[in-house]
């Protein structure tokens, strides 16, 4: 069986984020869309079609191309009640049909942003066939955008800015952060207590339960050890935030006493390390660094580490960072900074894990707990899940629709190793900027009854993204075939199974005015 190459690509590569990508000189493997400033982006980009106008044969294909994956692979074609995109791009033909490879991204583009006009479908870039170093058309402005989108964006991310920025007295010009006073979390009375999630996030990350240098090593891409043992500790999470030029794990330890540290030093110059310590100004660099130096072998050249540690009195852990690089001066800035609220920020469990250890050491009397997703527009769907997981400790069900088959499913998903939460009243907070894994959190609360749906119907966004290459080498990614949705029904004969997509939303059970969202007189109502 011959296929052409693009169906290869699109049936066997596509689903799963990887693309192979051909610029009519080779063939590049990459995954999702490349960052313009990446090498892969770079490389795949340089062609000898490049500043060259479109043959009409592979123009032809682009137009049914793009019509087919649009009729077979975009999950909302009957959630939008279109017939075939065929006929919608046909009635445009003259503007696709367009050999200047520039003028047709332009086409391109506003078909994606204002005729399909949702916020999970997006422009990636341009064609090979344009000039490498044009990034493609303007997409920052809502002018590019269509009404969908344009209504989601101001009753979504403006009006929520807004009423952040009156709640926690912020600046005027604030634009989603790094915000001054709005807490993570905060409380209504001795019992109630809400606790900020604006995001779904995963870090490259190994949890154990005792100390394991190995972890370490296979991180830092090293045959022998590089750090003593940690001997104190209930739990460590070691976060691998290497690039491709530099080797970085961050250690965070919890159940340490707080003069651990100091046997830890010790064991630092004990296994070899050296503390290199200077007069500073610099409040990060008051307490030094340890050198480890190891010489060349038959193997390997001789190579250096930088370890730095500290206590977090807040969160009552141990940090220890090592780096495959040194400073090139005391005074200069350092590879690596010690941030532990972007570790904790890094992944959304982790985030939860701590947060709700403080909120309850706080308030020991707590035992209500609203769940901030208003300004959530989604991420990472495992980091969804293990989100769920502190919220019940029982499986939870989560439906689905398969637009491929017609075909829907409802599985269940059951959390371990996750501190459970389950005994204190849950709730949900959302808003139109509560969007596509957000807005699944919210399918879940709903489908699960895990606890009262508060606020403003949230944003929609039912379907996972997916990345798409056209033979022209224009990419952009849209939604999928694989569309969320709550299951209602008990499966009898008299109240059957009915799947229901929420590309539009989930209605709260107590909806209140966008401008009260953050009053906590109105939320304390939801539980009394």
């Amino acid at each position: 069986i011959v296929l052409p190459y693009y169906i290869v690509n699109q049936l066997f590569a596509g689903s799963s984020y990887y693309n192979v990508y051909y610029n009519h000189d080779g063939l590049f493997g990459i995954y999702a869309l490349p960052d313009s400033e990446s090498d892969e982006y770079i490389t795949m980009k340089d062609s000898t079609l490049n500043n060259e106008e479109l043959p009409i044969d592979l123009l032809i294909n682009t137009f049914h191309s793009l019509a087919f994956v649009m009729d077979h692979f975009y999950g909302l074609k009957e959630i939008m009640s279109v017939d075939t995109y065929f006929d919608i791009l046909y009635t445009n033909r003259n503007t696709m049909l367009n050999t200047n490879a520039r003028q047709l991204d332009y086409n391109l583009a506003n078909f994606l942003l204002k005729t399909i006009d949702e916020p999970h479908t997006s422009y990636g870039y341009p064609s090979y066939f344009n000039d490498p170093t044009w990034a493609g058309p303007e997409v920052n402005s809502l002018s590019a955008y269509g009404t969908r989108f344009n209504k989601w964006y101001m009753d979504g991310l403006v009006a929520v800015n807004d009423q952040l920025i009156d709640r926690w007295d912020e600046d005027e010009d604030m634009w989603f952060g790094p915000y001054t006073n709005r807490p993570n979390y905060w409380f209504i009375n001795d019992e109630t207590g809400v606790l900020a999630l604006d995001g779904f996030v995963t870090s490259d990350m190994e949890e154990t339960d005792t100390f394991d240098v190995s972890v370490v090593d296979e991180m830092m891409i090293s045959q022998v050890n590089l750090l003593p043992a940690i001997n104190e500790g209930s739990r460590f999470y070691y976060y691998n935030n290497s690039t491709d030029e530099d080797r970085l794990v961050e250690i965070l330890v919890k159940g340490v006493t707080p003069t651990y540290i100091e046997d830890y030093q010790l064991a630092l110059t004990n296994f070899g390390f050296t503390h290199v310590i200077e007069e500073t100004t610099s409040q990060s660099k008051k307490n030094g660094y340890y050198q480890l130096d190891i010489p060349a072998d038959l193997e390997n050249d001789a190579r250096s580490y930088m370890v730095q540690i500290s206590y977090d009195e807040t969160y009552d852990f141990l940090y220890v960072g090592i780096m495959d690089k040194l400073p090139v001066s005391y005074r200069s800035t350092w590879p690596f900074s010690i941030n532990i609220s972007n570790l904790l920020d890094s992944d959304s469990a982790m985030y939860m894990e701590f947060m709700l250890q403080e909120m309850l050491e706080e308030k020991p009397g707590m035992i209500n707990i609203i769940l901030d997703v208003s300004a959530n527009t989604g991420g990472n769907v495992g980091a969804l899940y293990r989100v769920v997981g502190f919220i019940t400790d029982q499986p939870f069900a989560v439906s689905g629709i398969d637009r491929d088959t017609g075909g829907a499913s409802t599985y269940h998903v059951q959390i371990t190793g996750t501190p459970s939460y389950a005994h204190l009243n849950w709730g949900l907070l959302t808003t139109p900027m509560t969007f596509s894994a957000a807005n699944s959190l919210a399918t879940i609360f709903k489908e699960n009854a895990l606890g009262p749906i508060i606020g403003v119907r949230s944003g929609g966004g039912a379907c996972s993204i997916t990345p798409i290459l056209l033979p022209n080498g224009t990419a952009f990614t849209m939604s999928s075939n694989n569309i969320n949705a709550y299951r209602t029904g008990s499966g009898t004969d008299e109240d059957p199974y009915v799947y229901v997509n929420n590309e539009f939303g989930i209605v709260p059970d107590y909806p209140i005015a966008i401008d009260q969202i953050y009053d906590g007189a109105t939320l304390l109502q939801i539980f009394e």
